[in-house]
Order: C-alpha cells, then structure tokens, then sequence
C-alpha cells in the first residue's frame, strides 16, 4: 500500500499504471490519507498488458544470447526466467525464445516504484538536514542546563528536602613570613591556537542512496530488501526497488 497525501497525487499514480481517475474508488481508499493499493494496480496492468498487447518475441539459439538481450533492455538477472523459454529435445538445447513483451512490463513497474518514492518522499534537502541538525543541537543544550541545575539543587537538599545552610568558611591560621621568592623570567606568550571548526552535522541517508550504496557494496537483492526493509520501516509492495536501482547503476556504469 502507497500512502499519499493529496488526491491529486493519488490519480497521479493511478495514471502511471494505466488507471482512470473515475476507478479511484476501486484502487483507493481514504483513512486521513490516499491509501493507493500498488498490488492490485500492478497485477491488472499486467493482465491487461499481456491480454491487449502483441506479445514480442525473439528466438536465439543459446541461452548466453538471450540473456545479452535482457541485459540490454537493462533487465536484472533474477528476472532472466520469467523472460526466457527454453526448448530442448532428447536434454539438448535446441533454442531459447526471450519475451521481451514480459521483460518490458517488469521494467516498467520497477520504473512505477521509483515514482513511489519520489510521491512519498525518501530523503531530506540539505537545508532541511541543516535545520533539524540544529534544532537537535539547541534542545540537546537546553537538556543539559536543566540537568545541571537540577544536579546543583538535589546536592544542596537534606533528607527532609530543605537546602542546607552552608557552613561558614574555617579561619585560616595565620603563616609564617616566606622569604621572597626569586623574581622568575618573564615565560613567553603562546601563541593562540586555532579553534577546531564543529563537526558538520550527518547527512541523513535516503531509502534510495542507502540501496545504492548496498548494491555497489555487492549485496544481493535479496540482501540489500532485507537490510533497507528493516532500516527504513518499508512494506512488501517496495520489494521490487533493489531490482529496479540495480538496472539503474548498470545503465550508468557503476556496476557491471
């Protein structure tokens, strides 16, 4: 389930899987917020897709030329065997036909997540990091103030809870004249030293910079849901993100 908070941002993600405004009441629901059922949306898009569209194939005859053939469309392998067929007689290869109808329907809900993401919002601006940081720092400030003076207050209490009255200072015992103590050199002044800029504060890391990182790390898809999933509070309909940010950093190179 996607939640939104407008309703035009609801018939937004409609539209990009194919639905009409007038089917809000079908896919949407209203508990305060746009409650969008992704599932559905994505399983009727699917059958739709395949029951209207002329289905495209391509025949090659090893499984490695089929599998160049996904890669470019920028498929990630452990989607390869929805899109593939292999015929065989007697266990051996005769060819493998590669639906690329299939494969451009997964591409394209892999691409619908990504809008998922930017609709709910999985970062912070700069500003907005700077701002938290320093309300953060100011109340944490504040807190040890009070702790402080609460601290001075309760070591100044009996029993009964009452300040003490403090006890007057003891009279020092007159000292015997000191002889004068030689007159030292005069020691140089230190230079000032420079004072030590504050730590920058951390930037908060996105949903979507967080699975980037995993993947180029070499964590599988499976890996980097179940890290992020935990890290980030993220329901099953998001499942499908790793996949879809793995096509993406192989598209631009930075993995292979």
């Amino acid at each position: 389930m996607l939640r939104l908070k407008t309703q035009d941002q609801a018939v937004e993600c409609l539209a990009k899987y194919g639905a009409r405004r007038s089917q809000l009441y079908k896919y949407v629901k209203y508990d305060g917020q746009f409650v969008v059922d992704v599932k559905q949306l994505k399983i009727d898009k699917k059958v739709n897709t395949m029951a209207t569209t002329k289905r495209e194939m391509k025949e090659v005859k090893t499984r490695d030329a089929a599998v160049t053939i996904l890669r470019k469309l920028g498929l990630g392998k452990e989607f390869y065997n929805e899109c593939l067929k292999i015929n065989k007689t007697d266990n051996k290869l005769v060819s493998v036909i590669v639906d690329i109808t299939m494969a451009k329907a997964i591409l394209a809900d892999a691409k619908a997540a990504q809008i998922n993401a930017q609709l709910e919002g999985d970062g912070m601006s700069e500003a907005e990091l700077k701002k938290e940081a320093e309300a953060k720092a100011a109340t944490a400030k504040k807190q040890a103030k009070k702790v402080e003076f609460f601290k001075e207050t309760f070591s100044k209490m009996d029993k009964s809870g009452n300040i003490k009255a403090e006890k007057p200072p003891k009279a020092e015992k007159p000292s015997k004249a000191e002889k004068p103590a030689k007159a030292e050199k005069p020691v140089k002044a230190e230079k000032p030293t420079k004072t030590e800029k504050p730590p920058k504060a951390e930037k908060k890391v996105s949903v979507s910079q967080a699975m980037r990182d995993l993947i180029i790390a070499g964590k599988t898809n499976d890996e980097v849901w179940a890290k992020v999933k935990e890290q980030f509070n993220l329901d099953d309909s998001k499942k499908h993100y790793p996949a879809w940010y793995r096509s993406d950093l192989k598209k631009k190179g930075l993995i292979k």
